[in-house]
């Protein structure tokens, strides 16, 4: 990021800068955490500026601080009560120092109790010695991109020796193309380690299914009887089965893949049904029982919070055979989970599971299916990237007894009179979920939001709100959750821990504080939590004082637009691949440097590498190790029977 001398009568609240400053007022505090800041008073011919300190100044820096000194000052601007701050500047040296800083530097997150300068110390440390290996892309490839070699990209990304954002481009496209590279290849290796499995032997008629069908009260859409055909034939095949099944919220893929699960245990093979939270675990474990009681079905439950002698019985259970179906968390990946005969693993909300989690759950049995549930619909982009190795089935169609949810906007300065008509929505016994913002820097933070809100709430609505967050107890939550379907609980004021996986039916509004903090498709999911039943509902996406003209049009999508590949495409466009459903870093893509929109141009370039790799008798495997080491990918390689060519 660029460090420019800006003039404060350009400088705005939050901006980067750079200031030649002289120090006037020197006012410091001796004792660490302090109430009372040490307050460096500087100024230039542009205006005054305050440095602040809440703890200790250390030494080397506090040197500098003398009435007349002239400094060079970096750090983010703050603006309290007119006047300009910057606290705990990044950078403090003396003007004849000015050769120390940068021009341009990397700006990193926030780490808690790391400052940004040490970060940039230990990164400068770590370049500085990388070792030296031969690269994996050919010459030719990297003269015709004008790409320098892997550690000289990396080296441009953290410290360019002048400003020149086409080479910071270039270098970012080479990192970029090494993370797809790595993918594609680590796809590759997936499917011939399946195809290299001994042929499954699996034999079912399917009247576990139909019967399970036909105790529904309800009709089958038309795309999920495709959809359940197309598993099934899947099944009955002697290769492995490798389904992703997309469907939006509430389009019934929870029947289909209860449906593939009875098929599997009609056949005597037993079933493993991964999902990301407790509450979900539990919520699909009791559904389960309850559609499967009249089939003769053993189910049981697997997650964190059991006690010692709950989980040994279960692992005991599972490892026998006596029990067909178990629904866990990441409980499921311990090594001591034993199966006498697993045959399926179904994988619900994937995008909270990485290739590596999907292969290791794969691996608790000898030819077992694999099939992938996502609540969140896909781009074909992103389809293609991280899934390209699966079958996909699609599920659009939603029941008729569906009801549509009336979606709309809404300013913060109306906050009391939104809580005003939610009197008469809990007059009704019907819930209201209150979602409060999302804040990646600080779970503190975040929590705080989540108490501040339940207060006003509690204020206004007497003894029928409370809240849950990601920092309770599962007991305490499960508790909280078992109370609002109950209907004790009327309102509940939450994280977005309730993004997936609550079903209530009495629940008709959604309200979410700050909806320009999250993604389309994360708002999508969140609004999908109620319009369960059939009551009309609403989404009310409350939206900060200050909204941009682009955050603007941007949840204006949401009001006009129901259907989730759609809002899934729009979302893409706005945000891009890495930062898809809000998780930059690890979201539905898990790239970090690879975007499918800016390095779109890439993909045809990696797919026909990685072909001349599979088809070349002089690749060296060594290389590209490194290269799958570095992005993560190695673990396909540590099995004795998988091979990279």
């Amino acid at each position: 990021m660029p460090r420019c001398p800006y003039f404060s009568a350009y400088i705005n609240n939050g901006d980067l800068v750079t200031l030649s400053l002289e120090v006037i007022e020197v006012d410091i505090r001796d004792k660490y955490y302090s109430k009372i800041p040490s307050k460096i008073l500087c100024k230039n011919q542009t205006g005054s500026i305050e440095l602040i300190y809440f703890n200790k100044i250390p030494l080397y820096i506090r040197q500098y601080f003398i009435a007349g000194t002239h400094l060079i000052i970096s750090g983010k601007i703050v603006i309290q009560n007119g006047v300009y701050c910057i606290i705990h500047p990044d950078i403090v040296v003396r003007s004849d120092e000015k050769f120390k800083v940068l021009n341009m530097e990397a700006v990193y997150p926030k780490v808690q109790g790391i400052t940004s300068k040490l970060i940039s110390y230990l990164v400068k440390k770590i370049t500085q010695t990388l070792p030296y290996c031969k690269d994996w892309l050919p010459q030719d490839l990297l003269k015709k991109y004008k790409w320098k070699t892997f550690s000289e990209s990396i080296r441009e990304l953290h410290f360019p020796l002048k400003i020149n954002l086409e080479n910071i481009k270039v270098a970012r496209s080479r990192i970029a193309f090494d993370e797809l590279l790595a993918n594609q290849l680590c796809l590759k290796v997936l499917r011939k380690n399946l195809q290299n499995k001994s042929s499954k032997s699996i034999k079912f008629i399917g009247n576990l299914a139909s019967n399970f069908l036909a105790e529904l009260k309800f009709s089958l859409t038309k795309e999920q009887k495709i959809a359940i055909d197309a598993i099934s034939q899947d099944q009955l095949d002697n290769k492995k089965m490798l389904r992703l099944l997309m469907g939006d919220v509430g389009c019934g893929k929870t029947v289909v893949a209860i449906c593939a699960a009875l098929n599997a245990i009609e056949a005597k093979k037993q079933v493993a049904l991964m999902v990301p939270t407790e509450i979900l675990a539990q919520q699909h474990w009791k559904n389960i029982i309850c559609y499967t009681q009249s089939l003769g079905v053993k189910v049981d439950l697997l997650v964190g919070s059991l006690k010692s002698s709950e989980k040994k019985k279960v692992l005991e259970n599972l490892s026998l055979g006596e029990v067909d179906l178990v629904v866990g968390t990441h409980a499921l990946f311990q090594e001591k989970v034993l199966f006498k005969d697993l045959g399926l693993v179904i994988i619900d909300e994937q995008h909270r599971f990485g290739v590596k989690q999907r292969l290791n759950l794969l691996q608790k049995g000898d030819n077992v299916d694999l099939l992938m549930l996502s609540a969140t619909p896909i781009p074909r982009t992103i389809n293609m990237l991280n899934y390209g190795d699966m079958d996909v089935s699609i599920i659009k169609q939603k029941p008729r007894s569906n009801m549509e949810i009336a979606t709309s906007m809404l300013s913060k300065s109306k906050i009391i009179e939104l809580v005003e008509r939610l009197k008469l929505v809990i007059e009704k016994d019907e819930r209201v979920y209150w979602v409060c913002p999302l804040i990646e820097e600080s779970e503190k933070l975040q929590l705080s939001y989540v108490e501040k809100s339940f207060k006003l709430l509690d204020e206004k609505l007497c003894d029928k709100v409370a809240m849950i967050h990601g920092k309770m107890k599962i007991e305490e939550r499960d508790e909280v959750m078992q109370k609002f379907k109950s209907g004790e609980i009327l309102v509940l004021v939450s994280t977005t821990v309730i993004e997936v996986g609550v079903d209530v039916p009495e629940a008709t509004v959604m309200v979410i504080e700050n909806a320009e903090r999250f993604g389309l498709s994360q708002l999508h999911q969140l609004r999908g939590r109620v319009g369960r039943g059939v009551l009309k509902s609403y989404c009310i996406l409350l939206y900060g004082n200050k909204l941009s003209l682009e955050s603007k049009k941007r949840l204006s999508i949401l009001c006009s637009i129901a259907d989730g590949f759609k809002i899934a495409e729009k979302d893409l466009e706005f945000r891009g691949s890495g930062d898809y459903l809000g998780f930059r870093q690890s979201g539905e893509t898990g790239f970090r440097f690879f975007d499918s929109l800016s390095h779109s141009s890439l993909v045809p370039i990696a797919d026909e590498y990685e072909s001349s790799i599979v088809n070349s008798n002089e690749i060296v495997v060594e290389e590209l190790e490194i290269l799958l080491k570095i992005f993560d990918k190695d673990v396909y390689f540590k099995e004795k029977n998988i091979n990279l060519t």
